[in-house]
């Protein structure tokens, strides 16, 4: 039986169901996402390397330019963080590696992050 089913009551079982396919969604989303920056990645092409995504869509659709400049303004850990988990789909504990920073301050930039972020993009 699957862990989510054994770990948690289940009291309103729609939300749950919209939850437990969000959540699952997003796992096949961010795996999707790591596998296209590695093709990127693998090509040297270095106008893709920095941000894949916003390069190839800043013309088409203005929102994405929106957040691409929101993510440049972020403080630079912050920035490096929100990259490397949203858009290259890596761990807190690899991002914690390849940056030098503990697992916690990860955590916290990916939090004050996604804060700022949110703070930018509702002006």
């Amino acid at each position: 039986m699957p862990r989510f089913f054994v770990t948690h009551s289940i009291d309103n079982f729609s939300a749950w169901l919209m939850k437990v396919t969000k959540t699952e969604s997003l796992k096949v989303l961010k795996s999707r996402m790591k596998n296209r920056f590695e093709e990127l990645s693998e090509k040297n092409d270095p106008a893709l390397m920095e941000f894949p995504l916003f390069e190839a869509l800043d013309d088409r659709n203005p929102e994405l330019e929106k957040l691409s400049k929101a993510v440049d303004e972020l403080k630079e850990e912050q920035n490096r963080c929100i990259v490397a988990f949203y858009f290259q789909g890596m761990s807190y504990e690899e991002i914690a590696e390849e940056e030098g920073f503990e697992l916690s301050k990860v955590k916290s930039h990916l939090q004050n992050g996604k804060r700022n972020l949110r703070l930018q993009l509702t002006k």
